[in-house]
């Protein structure tokens, strides 16, 4: 009884290594072929009249979002769009086709979107992102676009929540911002005048200051009545 189980469950697992072995072998084989195409359209030099232009406009809070940068994404791994929005919130983009060639607009297609909009920074470190996180990511953001030649404008709408920077902390980072810029160009023209005045001075004289006890006369010559003894007693 044992042995005819042994052979049993030896059969058994025989027969589903023989019939997953193959599935796996067609899985792995779609992957690769998947990998190696998005790899080949990604690698591909494409001509810059393929690019067509972008009308999409990016708003916030009900209002046009300028300065924020975005990137675009095409499914079948062509080269997306990079780009930023100007002062209306229209989206610039441009496309780098390979080759070392780069032009205005976008491959045809449908395109995933990624926006984030940050704040002026303060002295060397960058300013905050204030947009929602999830705008910032090609897997969370729900933006997209498709890119066809005499296609309408667009409103790509990015939706508040929060994650994002209320307006009262806005408020109040550009304030803090705003006097950290005043107190930079106040040192800075501190410093310009001091250099324009050839430094600081001590005592309303100019050059060196001179240690405490020393002579006015010139370094080569001894003072009258102070001349060096040692010559003949």
């Amino acid at each position: 009884m044992a042995s005819t189980s042994s052979e049993s469950s030896g059969f058994s697992l025989g027969r589903v290594l023989v019939i997953i072995l193959p599935v796996l072998l067609i899985a792995g084989g779609v992957v690769g072929f998947v990998y190696m195409n998005n790899s080949s359209a990604a690698n591909a030099v494409y001509d810059l009249s393929e690019l067509v232009p972008v009308k999409a406009k990016v708003t916030f809070r009900g209002e046009p979002l300028p300065n924020a940068t975005v990137l675009t994404y095409l499914e079948d791994g062509r080269p997306g769009g990079i780009g930023a929005t100007d002062a209306e919130g229209m989206i610039q983009l441009m496309t780098d086709v390979g080759g070392g060639k780069i032009g205005d607009g976008v491959l045809p297609g449908k395109h995933k979107l990624t926006v984030v909009a940050s704040l002026p920074g303060m002295g060397a470190m960058p300013g905050p992102a204030f947009t929602p996180t999830k705008y910032r990511t090609r897997g969370d953001s729900p933006l997209e676009i498709e890119a066809k030649a005499g296609a309408a404008e667009v409103e790509l709408v990015v939706e508040d929540d929060d994650t994002a920077m209320t307006a009262e902390a806005i408020a109040e980072y550009l304030s803090r911002a705003s006097g950290a810029g005043d107190n930079m160009k106040k040192m800075a023209e501190q410093m310009e005048a001091g250099r324009g005045s050839g430094g600081p001075r001590s005592g309303g004289g100019g050059g060196r200051q001179r240690p405490e006890g020393e002579s006015d006369a010139p370094s080569g010559d001894a003072p009258s009545g102070d001349a060096p003894s040692g010559g003949n007693g």
